[in-house]
């Protein structure tokens, strides 16, 4: 009979002691813990956006043979799906296939399968989306600085008055008035075309500047009032009396000690805000004509493409839910207060 040594022992302690040290990351523990709770958000996600073909009132054999189809080429389409199986059997087929890439073929012009068309459509609006997310950045967080360290002060009011007015107008009068003016009037920016930033990338960024800029005007200002807000109450922790005895620069303060616990709110409204821009670009992509994923989906839906849509959703629904848990995960390392909360 062998006897265990010591060092085949110790493999699986120091095995679990490796796995309980990872989980101690700041990121990891919590992101195991929520782990179940978003594989079934998101299997709830995927069986929803099945559903659409079932819920709808037309169907995908109407949408490829048109109205006069005949009740057999009806049935025979249905077949060559598997619309016929039962409606679990439909759902796994369909699920499985989803995990590996395909989401099936688009059933309308111009054919072709449904990833292919995603993969065209998905790097016009997450680089319109990148763009917008960095404009409102760069200007949102330097005024609500500024307006928060004088509150009732010019900028203050000034950032009130304009965010009132951009929150207020619509954004396809907003992409109107901006093509208006950057366009028509100045000559700055192409008021269509898109040029794939892997083209060229400076001819790329002019022409997505315009519609990123109307997508980004709201955003800034509804960022700069909640970091404002924010700034407002974080100057009143003691921390930052303490930082202003021991006469640290004000410029100092606010950049380092008062940003950081500030933005645990921006940075929340951000990831909702990015994971609405997946697919709710269609009217800035349907102004300045633009091939992205919003003016995919819609024409999807007028087209009745089912495979498209749910394609289409389903990418968009599980980014929209893998955005906000990141969200939720980054909250730690902005403040390391909230880590045990």
């Amino acid at each position: 009979m062998t006897s265990v040594t010591p060092d085949h022992m110790s493999f699986p302690r120091r095995l679990g002691d490796g796995i309980r040290a990872i989980a101690r990351i700041p990121v990891i523990g919590p992101l195991l813990a929520r782990l179940p709770h978003l594989i079934v958000v998101l299997l709830l996600v995927s069986f929803c956006t099945f559903m659409l073909v079932h819920i709808s009132s037309g169907s995908p054999a109407a949408a490829i043979l048109g109205p006069s189809a005949t009740p057999e080429a009806v049935a025979q389409i249905n077949r060559e799906l598997g619309l016929d199986r039962p409606l679990l059997d439909q759902y796994l087929h369909w699920m499985g296939n989803a995990v590996q890439g395909d989401f099936g073929n688009a059933l309308v012009a111009p054919y072709g399968t449904v990833t292919s068309r995603i993969q065209i459509a998905l790097p016009v609006t997450l680089q319109l989306a990148a763009m917008a997310l960095l404009i409102a950045f760069l200007v949102a967080v330097p005024t609500a600085v500024y307006a928060g360290y004088r509150p009732g002060g010019k900028v203050d009011r000034i950032l009130n008055a304009t965010s009132i007015g951009s929150l207020a107008v619509p954004a396809f009068v907003l992409a109107l008035v901006l093509a208006l003016l950057l366009t028509l009037q100045v000559h700055l920016f192409p008021r269509t075309g898109w040029v794939a930033f892997t083209t060229d990338p400076l001819r790329s960024i002019r022409s997505a500047f315009l519609p990123a800029l109307t997508l980004a005007m709201p955003m800034i200002a509804y960022f700069s009032r909640v970091l404002r807000a924010e700034i407002v109450q974080t100057l009143q922790e003691d921390f930052v009396l303490f930082a202003r005895l021991r006469g640290l620069p004000i410029r100092v303060i606010l950049f380092r000690y008062v940003l950081r616990p500030s933005c645990v709110s921006l940075v929340t409204i951000s990831g909702v805000t990015l994971g609405s821009l997946l697919g709710g670009t269609v009217i800035v992509e349907s102004i300045f004509a633009l091939p992205g994923m919003g003016h995919l989906l819609l024409n999807a839906v007028v087209n009745s493409d089912y495979p498209l849509v749910q394609g289409g959703v389903l990418l968009t629904a599980v980014a929209y839910v893998v955005i906000n848990a990141l969200v939720d995960l980054s909250y730690s390392l902005i403040d390391p207060r909230m880590r045990n909360a």
